[in-house]
């Protein structure tokens, strides 16, 4: 084990601040500060959606970690399917009402003062549906001491995500 858990929880962090802070950093380097109230402004209305599952997910982390100290597999199983299905089918619930709530909320909330970009709406949605799926199984492996997998796998998530945001930033899609 070429680094110690510390390190590993460090690197997921790291990655997690880089998947939080680098869009941001992107949006004002292609497109401009102007379009970085917008972005922040939807990301921030998408990321209450995805805290409140990140939050569900880690509500489960003792009960998977008890699970696995009684080498209970068939539980810890059942115990991660039913959350997954849980998160899943309320996740991605929230997220379809938020698609036709974002723009009235958006509009309210800055009292029209920033138009709700739907195509940047829709991006952060689907990425959001796509994080949502991995939620549950990060709190399944830090619960049960798979630390290594989760770090490594949340950097190259968070890379890969920056390197897809530059792609559709490029491409013209969006903000």
């Amino acid at each position: 084990d070429a680094l110690p858990i510390c390190a590993l929880y460090a690197l997921y962090n790291m990655a997690l601040v880089l998947a939080i802070q680098g869009p941001v950093l992107l949006v004002n380097y292609f497109a401009g500060a102007n379009a970085v109230t917008s972005f922040v402004i939807l990301r921030t209305l998408v990321h209450s959606v995805k805290s409140s599952i990140v939050l569900a997910a880690n509500v489960l982390w003792p009960e998977y970690t008890a699970l696995h100290a009684r080498r209970d597999e068939i539980g810890l199983q059942r115990m991660y399917d039913l959350g997954q299905t849980f998160l899943m089918v309320g996740g991605v619930s929230v997220l379809l009402a938020g698609r036709y709530l974002a723009p009235i909320v958006i509009d309210t909330w800055t009292r029209g003062r920033v138009a709700c970009d739907l195509s940047t709406l829709d991006a952060l949605l689907i990425l959001t549906a796509v994080q949502i799926t991995w939620c549950n199984a990060a709190s399944l492996l830090l619960a049960t001491s798979h630390h290594r997998i989760i770090a490594w796998s949340t950097a190259l998530a968070g890379s890969a995500g920056i390197a897809c945001g530059a792609a559709f930033l490029l491409s013209g899609g969006g903000i």
